[in-house]
């Protein structure tokens, strides 16, 4: 065998990174840092690690402020803009919901398009917001979500799933929505898009945040990146694949100490198929489609 093994345990690298076992072990669980089962327990190498720290430097190479500890709320390495956003209260118990929105209409917010559209368009092409809007999303029950730096998973309190086929592929999305303090509100309610099937490993996509005036309005925003996951200024053009989408300012809708003047997507807190039609773009982005 040429070269040295370099296994290493969730205790050996959290210490090398400074954070609780537990955080690492999410990372594993989530797939962002590669390993493997053996013998009961996650193993992973130095190699994995590597390429960890490399994904974080470049999620967070974008000059969006640093996570920020909120107390009594999730301690989690996302600013408002990257949180989920919100989504309201869901009756579990109410019949299945189609995609399209039900009151709340986006008049006022939706944004002409700036410029042309960037790049070239995806060599797989994804469903239409029309398609997605003929979906119906199950309502799942309830989950618990552990974020990265988070000292206690954070309760994903009404949770929807669907199963979407793209190029024979069937990928499964799923929608929680929770409450969290922010630094800009209190008990701000959040919605995030995952990758994966619930009670399993998910893997997070895109995060929306509930307008300031979410009771009135039902709104929620998520800013968009471009193909190097940088923010989209809101003098710039949208990324391919955004042409359909209702666009905004993402300070518009959200104020606070981290809230930019970048382009984001709109969605009233019904409306899965812009949700999840973000999600599957920023996933084609990160070549996952």
């Amino acid at each position: 065998m040429a070269g040295r093994l370099s296994v290493l345990t969730p205790r050996e690298v959290a210490a090398e990174f400074h954070v609780s076992e537990a955080v690492i072990l999410a990372e594993l669980e989530s797939g962002r840092l590669k390993g493997f089962q053996l013998g009961g327990g996650w193993r992973t190498t130095e190699d994995a690690a590597l390429e960890l720290i490399a994904t974080l430097m470049e999620e967070q190479s974008d000059d969006s402020p640093a996570g920020v500890y909120r107390p009594n709320s999730i301690n989690s390495l996302v600013s408002d803009e990257e949180e989920a956003e919100l989504g309201e209260a869901l009756n579990l118990q109410a019949p299945r919901r189609r995609g399209r929105p039900s009151k709340a209409s986006l008049a006022g917010f939706v944004k002409p398009t700036i410029g042309a559209v960037a790049a070239l368009p995806p060599a797989v092409p994804l469903p239409t917001l029309e398609e997605l809007r003929e979906l119906e999303w199950e309502p799942a029950q309830p989950f618990l979500h552990q974020w990265p730096n988070a000292k206690e998973k954070e309760l994903q309190d009404t949770a929807f799933s669907q199963i979407i086929e793209i190029d024979g592929k069937h990928i499964s999305l799923a929608i929680g929505f929770a409450t969290r303090d922010t630094a800009s509100m209190a008990a701000r309610r959040h919605a995030t898009v995952f990758w994966g099937d619930i009670g399993r490993t998910l893997y997070p996509l895109v995060q929306f945040a509930g307008a300031n005036n979410f009771e009135e309005t039902g709104l929620l925003a998520s800013i968009i990146r471009d193909g190097s996951r940088k923010t989209v200024p809101a003098d710039a053009a949208l990324p391919c694949g955004y042409e359909e989408m209702p666009v905004g300012i993402y300070n518009d809708l959200i104020s606070g100490p981290y809230a930019r003047k970048s382009r984001c997507v709109i969605a009233h807190k019904d409306d899965f198929a812009v949700m999840a039609k973000h999600a599957l773009l920023r996933s084609q982005q990160k070549g996952r489609i």
